[in-house]
């Protein structure tokens, strides 16, 4: 259904926010997208937003502003994978957006 209507779909691969004190982290990746793409034999693009702790405020929920980095990664095809590979690939997805997330995110100033 999704290659015949040309869907996109996005996801939040960690199913909640995390917070880190000690700078930018992702929690561990649920496989739900990664099945998705699997069965429709489509390609997963990983999409990395830098972390926005400089641009939050407590007080103010957000600063005056501010230039927000994104970064889309190389996709991930899915065409030929074996059901059994699937939590290798969401793995090591999830270690080259860490990766790419440590490389884009400024370093944290205190608000």
């Amino acid at each position: 259904e999704l290659r015949s209507k040309n869907v996109s779909v996005w996801f939040f691969p960690e199913g909640t926010r995390g917070r880190f004190d000690d700078g930018p982290n992702l929690l561990p990746f649920k496989v739900g997208a990664f099945l998705l793409a699997y069965h429709a034999k489509v390609p997963v693009v990983p999409v990395v937003v830098m972390d926005i702790h400089n641009l939050y405020n407590k007080r103010r929920l957000w600063s005056s502003g501010g230039t927000l980095k994104i970064k889309i990664l190389e996709p991930v095809p899915m065409a030929d994978v074996r059901e059994e590979d699937l939590k290798d690939i969401v793995n090591a997805t999830r270690d080259r957006m860490l990766a790419e997330l440590k490389k884009i995110s400024p370093e944290r100033i205190e608000n």
